[in-house]
């Protein structure tokens, strides 16, 4: 029974490969997980967190954030609100707030819907700002299916009733029946009125009762952290900061870093993406001009030399830095593994930050007994630009080569492991014709590089040079 059951299985195998082959390729073409949708019915938008709070300036974030959703080009762009400092009753002084705001918002490709949040409606004074300038303080709109129902967590501070008040509840509750046949509901508000308890907390309890059996997301924002949370079945969630006040955290789980959201609605689902920014490039991020400047930057010559008349070995180097940037450059560099091993040298280490335009070089001496040969150091070089490592490079100590060599009249070569060298060496590995016999002592350890050693000997007036 074991042999035919293992006849019949390889016996189909190819068979059910080719089936299947040819029901995922039609048309011979090698296209995965298709086809197509035929109607675009899939769409994106973006939203921008909280930009409130901070001390310092965080705009750059903002900034960056703007930049990468142009790259994506979603079709519209939400906010959490907060967009100014606000908290202020002085007409010229509000005006400055919201003239700097549309100054990075204007970067921006792609429309942008406004929503207020307790910064930008503090008293009211403020609501009637807004009103005169922007519109209404809530609203709503349907796009492609799927309807958006922007709300105003601060209209209290007109109406003096509760959070939202009987208006702007009656209005949520009259979108969702006149649209009931919508494939998604996307709620907006600045605070998360489903954390909060008293007046706003009973408001939300009708809203969910509303919302009950809706295919329907709730989003906030306010609390300047990230918190996903599912509640009957809907998602909740609260979006973090982008460039707001925060102290971001590494641990990711715990949603304290600045990020903006993109959302990709089909008829039939909704994926949310947390982007934090400077994760998004632009097409032209690495070009030649700037990639063959850095070839420029570093020219690093060693050299290590053995006197035969001299109980020294003598490793020296030259270092060359040229900044061709229009930032500093910041060089560390590093003898690495002289101390342990008896090296001498003038300096082991030295940073320097190298302004634009600015040539400078570093020459380096270090001496060790001929008996501590077989310990080469090396010297480590790190440039950065910007505060990130452009060149990284780890030299060791080499022979500088140079023509004219000449060689005594016997050498040998002696070492705990066989250097292979069973043979006089041709003349076109760079040595002379008549090279005298090399001697080898033989043990059961080897090294990769043995086969190779009698290539890197040079000798020239007395001294040897070698790797």
């Amino acid at each position: 029974m074991k042999k035919t059951g293992i006849f019949v299985v390889i016996l189909l195998f190819p068979i059910l490969i080719y089936s299947q082959t040819k029901d995922r390729f039609p048309g011979d073409i090698p296209l995965i997980n298709g086809p197509i949708p035929a109607a675009q019915e899939k769409f994106t938008f973006a939203i921008l967190g909280d930009k409130t709070g901070v001390n310092g300036d965080t705009w750059h974030i903002f900034d960056r954030a703007v930049d990468e959703i142009n790259l994506l080009r979603p079709d519209f762009v939400l906010c959490t609100g907060d967009l100014i400092q606000g908290k202020v009753k002085d007409p010229e002084r509000l005006s400055e707030m919201w003239a700097e705001f549309f100054r990075h918002l204007n970067r921006l490709d792609v429309p942008f819907y406004m929503m207020a949040g307790n910064h930008d409606i503090t008293n009211e004074f403020m609501y009637d700002y807004w009103k005169e300038r922007f519109g209404k303080t809530y609203y709503h709109f349907v796009y492609k299916n799927s309807l958006y129902i922007i709300l105003n967590s601060e209209e209290h501070q007109k109406t003096k009733q509760g959070q939202l008040g009987e208006e702007q509840l009656e209005f949520i509750k009259s979108q969702l029946m006149k649209n009931s046949d919508v494939n998604h509901v996307f709620l907006l508000m600045h605070k998360p009125l489903w954390e909060m308890d008293g007046a706003a907390g009973e408001e939300w309890q009708q809203i969910s009762g509303w919302l009950k059996d809706r295919n329907c997301t709730i989003l906030a924002g306010h609390r300047h952290h990230l918190l996903y949370s599912k509640i009957n079945g809907q998602r909740h969630i609260v979006l973090s900061s982008t460039g707001g006040s925060l102290v971001p955290r590494a641990i990711e789980e715990m949603g304290k870093f600045y990020h903006y959201t993109m959302v990709t609605v089909e008829p039939d689902t909704a994926v949310i993406a947390v982007i934090k920014p400077g994760h998004i490039l632009p097409q032209d991020t690495a070009v030649p001009s700037f990639v063959n400047k850095i070839e420029k930057v570093l020219q690093l010559n060693t050299r290590l030399e053995m006197d035969v008349n001299s109980p020294l070995t003598i490793a020296s180097a030259s270092l060359r830095i040229e900044n061709p940037f229009e930032v500093p450059l910041y060089v560390e560099m590093e003898i690495v593994d002289a101390a342990e091993n008896s090296w001498r040298f003038d300096r082991t280490k030295l940073s320097d930050n190298i302004g634009p335009g600015a040539v400078f070089e570093y020459p380096f001496k270090g001496v060790a007994s001929i008996n501590m040969l077989s310990s080469i150091p090396k010297i480590r070089c790190t440039i950065r630009y910007d505060g990130e490592i452009m060149i990284a490079e780890e030299t060791s100590f080499l022979p500088e080569r140079k023509d004219g060599r000449r060689f005594p009249a016997d050498v040998q070569v002696s070492g705990p492991f066989d250097l292979d060298l069973k043979r006089r060496p041709a003349s076109e590995n760079d040595l002379a014709e008549n090279f005298p016999v090399i001697k080898a002592v033989e043990d059961e350890k080897e090294s990769a590089s043995a086969k190779n050693l009698w290539k890197n000997i040079s000798v020239k007036n007395g001294r040897i040079s070698l790797s």
